[in-house]
């Protein structure tokens, strides 16, 4: 499915706001996709600059809305949950390179 496309259907389904939260399963469903395919859609649109918030509480996604007073709060949860998710993605590329390195005696080219 063409990028943007998907970036529209995402955004179609996800309000702004924290009351209009919905769920990758609710989102799938709508969609006509698999929950997997929500959550790439998903990261897809982060990538590409939408800001989705997830609080991991399992009431879902939802748009940061700057007109409410949880805005600020929002966006500092998602930014330190973002950081923890990179921090460990690095962790395990150091190990998958220590790896490498131990059974070639140098890094791997990519």
């Amino acid at each position: 499915m063409e990028e943007k496309r998907k970036i529209n259907l995402i955004e179609r389904y996800i309000g702004k706001g924290r009351r209009t939260s919905i769920t990758a399963k609710n989102i799938a469903i709508l969609m006509n996709v698999s929950e997997r395919q929500v959550r790439q859609y998903i990261e897809d649109a982060r990538i590409s600059g939408v800001i989705i918030i997830n609080k991991q509480d399992g009431k879902g996604y939802y748009l940061p809305d700057d007109k409410d007073k949880e805005y600020l709060q929002d966006l500092k949860q998602q930014r330190l949950q973002t950081l923890k998710r990179a921090q460990s993605l690095l962790a395990q590329v150091k190990h998958i390179e220590e790896e490498l390195y131990r059974i070639s005696g140098s890094h791997a080219k990519m």
